[in-house]
């Protein structure tokens, strides 16, 4: 088991509605460049493509003060590894487990899978 390790996150936000489907979260990526460079198995540290779903309203997003930040929604994170190849040149739809929440417990379960050396690959 590693005791350090690091990861590439590609942030994406998007404030367009997601509707769960059977525990994922649907994204459409706009960059099949992007999509395909995220779906390299060959790269370290690994790469991890990350989606805040952010509430329409922009001043809902965010409030902060001396105590608090606070950040509406949720973020979720997913490897594209072993995902098709996209069949378009606009984009491609990825589903994001909902279980991968970029939370506490969330990173804490990731960076011990990544320290595992455990597989990230899409759909599992």
């Amino acid at each position: 088991m590693f005791t350090e390790v690091s990861v590439h996150v590609q942030l994406e936000a998007t404030v367009k509605p997601a509707v769960e489907q059977d525990g994922r979260m649907p994204y459409f990526l706009a960059n099949t460049v992007e999509y395909d460079r995220l779906r390299k198995p060959s790269a370290l540290p690994p790469r991890l493509l990350g989606v805040l779903f952010l509430p329409p309203e922009r001043n809902a997003w965010l409030t902060h003060d001396v105590e608090q930040l606070i950040l509406r929604r949720c973020a979720y994170w997913v490897s594209l590894i072993g995902a098709p190849e996209s069949d378009n040149l606009t984009g491609q739809t990825v589903y994001l487990p909902t279980p991968q929440a970029l939370s506490p417990d969330g990173l804490i379960e990731l960076f011990r899978r990544l320290a595992c050396q455990e597989e990230l690959r899409y759909g599992t």
